[in-house]
C-alpha cells in the first residue's frame, strides 16, 4: 500500500496545480460555491468527507476519481501527504458534480474538488489554471487573470521616387511599418505579423502558436522572408507554411523551445499586388490574427492526433494597400475631345533612372490611362501631336497620397484622406485617380501660293519699297541743302 501511495504521489507532483484553500470553519450538508469575475468552472469531486479548518476527515474517494471503490484508507493516506496535487486522479471525461458561473452559484457536499475552467472564450482570453479547493463552507473561486499574447499586422510604405527598399525587412525603419500603404501593380508588398510571448508560457507543456492571414483578390502571397524571435532568425524547421486559396498560415507547433516569456515573434513576408486589385475604388484589405494555446491544463503533445485541444485567437488586425490611376484626357482649346495624339509616361526612380509606365487608350484615342500606380514623381511626354496641332513640352507632376498610418475604423473608404496630382492633375479620393485635361493648340497657318496670302505679301512688299524710296529721297534733299 505504501509503495502504491508513493507512486501516485510522485506522478501527481509532476503537475503544477494551484491550491486555493477555503477559510476555516466547519460545515455539514451542502455548501455554496460562487465565482469572482467572468469565468465559469466545472467542479469535479476528488474526495468527500468532513471539513474542519484546512483538514478533511472521514475521507472517501469522490465521484470523479480514477480508482473509485479502492480502499478509503489509501485516499486518507494520500490527502495527508500531498492533497493539493490530487487532481491527477480526476477523470475529466466524467460528468462534473456541478458547474458554477458568474451570478450562478452551485451547491455541493463538503470535500475536495478540482475546478476546471469551462468558459466560452472571447478573443484574447485564456482559460484559468485548474483550481484545487478544499470546500467546507461557502467559498468564492478566484481565478487568475488571463494571460494571452498580443498581435498586430503591419505593411511598409515606400515611395519609389524617394527610396528603394532593401532585402532584409527586419532592418526596416520601425516607423515605416503601418496600417496602410500604396504600391504599383506588380510590386512585392512587404508585410509583417507580430505576436508577443505570454508571461505564463512556462505553465504549458507545449505552446501552439500560429499566424493566419487572409488576403483580398488583389494580393497574392509570394514568400516568407523569415521568422524572427527578438530579432534573431528561427530555423525553418521550427515552422510550417500552409496556403489554401487566399489564406496563408505560419504554424509553430511548439513555441517553447524557441522563445521565452515577454519576447516578440515576427513573421516577414511579401505579397504581390496583382492585376485583380480594386483599381479605381477602395483598396486591398489584408486581415490577420494569431491562434495560440489557451489552456495550461492541456497536456496533449504535438505528436498527438488531437493536438492542440484548447486554442483561442486574438482580435483580427487589418492593413490596406492602395493603387491609383493616372488619366489623361486629350482636348483642344475649347475642351472638346481631340484624337490623334500619342503619350508616354515615365516614373522617376530614386536611383536617378526613369521607369516606363504602360498607358492604354480608349477606342477613340482621346483618353489615356495608367492603371495601378504608386505615389511618386512622373513625367508625361507627348510623342505625337494631332495633325495641325503643337505637342506639349515634357511635363513633370507628382502624385501625392495621405492615408492614416493607424486604421482605427472599419470604414475602408475613410483610410485614404487625400490624393493630389500637383498643379496639372486633380485628385479623386473616391475613385483613386488623378486626372488632367491636356490641351493642344493649333499651329500657325502658313500662306499658300496664289491665295489671299500672296496678295497680302505683294501689298506689304509694295508699301515697304515705296517707303524706302521716300526715305532715300528725303535724305538726299536734306544732304543737298546742307
Amino acid at each position: 500500500m505504501k509503495t502504491l501511495t508513493k507512486k501516485i504521489v510522485t506522478v501527481m507532483l509532476s503537475l503544477a496545480m494551484l491550491a486555493v484553500l477555503c477559510v476555516p470553519g466547519f460545515a455539514a450538508g451542502t455548501v455554496s460555491v460562487s465565482v469572482e469575475g467572468t469565468h465559469s468552472f466545472a467542479l469535479y469531486q476528488i474526495f468527500t468527507g468532513t471539513v474542519s479548518g484546512k483538514k478533511l476527515t472521514g475521507i472517501a474517494w469522490g465521484a470523479n476519481v480514477n480508482g473509485t471503490g479502492a480502499a478509503d484508507a489509501a485516499a486518507e493516506d494520500l490527502v495527508g501527504k500531498d492533497a493539493k496535487e490530487a487532481a491527477k486522479l480526476v477523470d475529466l471525461s466524467t460528468a462534473p458534480v456541478a458547474t458554477v458561473a458568474p451570478n450562478a452559484p452551485a451547491s455541493v457536499a463538503p470535500g475536495y474538488y478540482l475546478a476546471k475552467d469551462v468558459t466560452t472564450l472571447t478573443a484574447g482570453q485564456t482559460y484559468s489554471d485548474i483550481l484545487v479547493e478544499v470546500i467546507g463552507e461557502d467559498v468564492v473561486l478566484k481565478p487568475k487573470a488571463a494571460n494571452a499574447p498580443t498581435f498586430n499586422k503591419k505593411t511598409y510604405d515606400v515611395n519609389d521616387t524617394e527610396a528603394t527598399l532593401g532585402s532584409e525587412m527586419v532592418k526596416y525603419d520601425e516607423s515605416g511599418w503601418q496600417d496602410s500603404a500604396d504600391f504599383d501593380i506588380g510590386d512585392s508588398v512587404p508585410m509583417r505579423l507580430r505576436g508577443t510571448v505570454p508571461e505564463d508560457i512556462d505553465k504549458y507543456e507545449h505552446y501552439y502558436y500560429a499566424f493566419h492571414d487572409v488576403m483580398e483578390q488583389g494580393l497574392t502571397f509570394e514568400k516568407i522572408e523569415n521568422v524572427y524571435v527578438n530579432g534573431k532568425a528561427v530555423d525553418t524547421n521550427a515552422y510550417t507554411v500552409k496556403t489554401e486559396g487566399n489564406k496563408m498560415s505560419v504554424v509553430i507547433k511548439d513555441l517553447k523551445p524557441y522563445a521565452k516569456k515577454g519576447e516578440v515573434v515576427d513573421v516577414y513576408y511579401t505579397a504581390k499586388l496583382n492585376e485583380s486589385a480594386h483599381n479605381g475604388s477602395y483598396g486591398e484589405v489584408n486581415e490577420a490574427w494569431l491562434e495560440y494555446s489557451a489552456n495550461p491544463a492541456d497536456k496533449t503533445s504535438p505528436d498527438d492526433q488531437d493536438y492542440p485541444k484548447d486554442t483561442n485567437e486574438t482580435e483580427h488586425d487589418k492593413v490596406i494597400v492602395f493603387t491609383y490611376n493616372v488619366v489623361v484626357n486629350k482636348v483642344d482649346t475649347k475642351g472638346a475631345a481631340l484624337a490623334g495624339a500619342e503619350f508616354e509616361l515615365y516614373k522617376k526612380m530614386a536611383d536617378g533612372t526613369e521607369k516606363k509606365v504602360e498607358l492604354t487608350k480608349n477606342a477613340e484615342g482621346t483618353v489615356f490611362t495608367a492603371k495601378g500606380v504608386d505615389d511618386g514623381t512622373y513625367v508625361i511626354k507627348e510623342t505625337k501631336a494631332p495633325e495641325g496641332y503643337n505637342a506639349i513640352e515634357d511635363t513633370e507632376f507628382t502624385v501625392s497620397a495621405n492615408h492614416k498610418s493607424v486604421w482605427e475604423a472599419e470604414d475602408r473608404t475613410a483610410v485614404l484622406t487625400s490624393l493630389t496630382g500637383g498643379d496639372l492633375f486633380a485628385g479623386n479620393v473616391a475613385e483613386l485617380k488623378v486626372e488632367a485635361n491636356i490641351e493642344n493648340k493649333s499651329g500657325t497657318e502658313l500662306p499658300t501660293t496664289g491665295g489671299a496670302g500672296t496678295v497680302m505679301l505683294y501689298v506689304l512688299g509694295t508699301i515697304l519699297v515705296v517707303g524706302a524710296g521716300v526715305l532715300l529721297v528725303t535724305k538726299y534733299r536734306v544732304a543737298k541743302e546742307n
